[in-house]
């Protein structure tokens, strides 16, 4: 059996398949407006989070020398194990305090 959806433009059911960019057969207009303004938020959400975790750790490009992309790969180490340090003192306390 397939999901049909009353299209809140013109009113016609059209088939669905519960995706939000899916659109009214008859006037091409989308199904679930709301579901596609959630979904579209979400990938943006999605992009901004993925260049704040970029900017943190420092990148090494293919053009840089061989001194630079060592030096760039050793504070990224160091950096990684300062954060596990830090990150076990505190899950520590956290255990410790009960």
């Amino acid at each position: 059996m397939k999901a049909q959806k009353k299209c809140p433009s013109c009113g016609e059911w059209s088939p669905w398949l519960q995706k939000p960019d899916d659109r009214c057969f008859y006037c091409d207009a989308l199904l679930d407006p709301r579901a596609h303004t959630i979904e579209q938020e979400r990938a943006e959400q999605e992009a901004e989070n993925k260049k704040k975790i970029e900017a943190i750790v420092l990148p090494i490009h293919p053009e840089d020398g061989f001194f630079a992309r060592l030096g760039k790969r050793v504070f990224n180490v160091v950096q990684l194990v300062f954060v596990a340090i830090l990150s076990f003192f505190i899950w520590l306390i956290t255990v410790m305090a009960g």
